[in-house]
């Protein structure tokens, strides 16, 4: 038998997933705390944790995330494209040089998106407690 706090903790993250503002989310574990005990009760009556998230609305996500996706996006683009224009004038042509230059910086970009996007979720997981 698993215990209630492992059911809240798969709701939380469902919830989260689901960019509800942390507020709501708490009150909804509230109230499945208020009414249950134990895993199995919760799941009895409420569902399992994912199934139970997904009778609610999805939020709407902040501008300023889409804002941030796309100025990564323009920036490993850009650079991608400045480096295909200009590596050869800077570089020898087919050096070990030009290409980490060229191809490194849009995968630290790529890298430094993701994580913020888990940063962000797990900020949202915490303040929902």
């Amino acid at each position: 038998m698993t215990s209630l706090d492992s059911y809240i903790e798969e709701l939380r993250t469902s919830l989260a997933l689901r960019d509800l503002p942390p507020q709501t989310i708490r009150e909804i574990l509230r109230e499945v705390i208020s009414e249950c005990s134990t895993y199995d009760q919760a799941q009895s009556q409420f569902g399992a944790p994912d199934q139970y998230a997904a009778q609610y609305p999805p939020g709407t996500p902040r501008k300023y995330q889409t804002i941030f996706t796309i100025i990564g996006l323009g920036a490993a683009l850009a650079w991608q494209l400045g480096m295909h224009l200009v590596r050869d004038l800077l570089f020898e042509p087919g050096s070990f040089t030009s290409v980490l230059l060229t191809n490194l910086p849009p995968l630290a970009f790529i890298a430094a998106g993701l994580l913020t996007d888990f940063l962000r979720f797990t900020r949202r997981a915490r303040l929902s407690r």
